[in-house]
């Protein structure tokens, strides 16, 4: 289940949401615009360390599945939300000229993208890599709960694969707009998580 603040959900939501009625010209003006908005405050995004996520990735490696280890790399090395990591197909995976391609269809904000082959990404999915055929994992959830307790994680964490990726990435390379970019986010969404 996903938990929505209250304050976020009237502040954020019901703004953009009469705001785009306004837009359309179905309705005259946005009933909540008087409303003072209220300052979100967002927990820290959870991160990985760099041993759970070597737990994560010898877990996958020793069970041998291929399914999760391909989930956890593009995740973790590559900053992929789960919805486009399921949504690849082996084939937008360009070995030859270093780049994921994230279609439009996949992405969050309707619009493709290339994602970049870093080496650590490289090293562990290259073995793994078919011709052609889904990413996506059967029964995920079910599987997902199972395996990050033998793990031996207490708990998920809610992107951690990702906000993992965008934070090792931004204190390696200190480019925020690259890696706005290759995430298909802004700089602003970047400095905020």
């Amino acid at each position: 289940s996903v938990h929505v603040d209250r304050d976020e959900l009237f502040d954020v939501h019901l703004h953009g949401l009469f705001g785009f009625g306004v837009k359309r010209d179905f309705i005259a003006s946005n009933p909540v615009m008087k409303v003072e908005r209220v300052k979100v405050r967002r927990k820290p995004p959870e991160v990985f360390t760099p041993e759970e996520m070597a737990r994560l990735l010898t877990t996958a490696w020793d069970r041998d599945d291929a399914e999760m280890l391909a989930y956890l790399c593009l995740g973790g090395f590559a900053g992929l939300r789960t919805a486009e990591i399921f949504d690849l197909d082996w084939r937008d995976i360009d070995w030859q000229q270093g780049f994921i391609n994230v279609n439009a269809e996949a992405a969050k904000t309707g619009k493709r993208r290339l994602v970049r082959i870093l080496p650590a990404l490289s090293a562990w999915l290259q073995p793994l890599a078919k011709l052609s055929g889904p990413l996506a994992i059967v029964n995920f959830q079910k599987r997902h709960r199972e395996f990050f307790r033998a793990a031996g994680l207490a708990k998920w964490k809610v992107n951690g694969l990702r906000h993992s990726f965008a934070t090792y990435h931004l204190a390696n390379w200190q480019n925020a707009a690259a890696l706005a970019e290759e995430m298909g986010n802004s700089v602003g969404i970047i400095r905020e998580h």
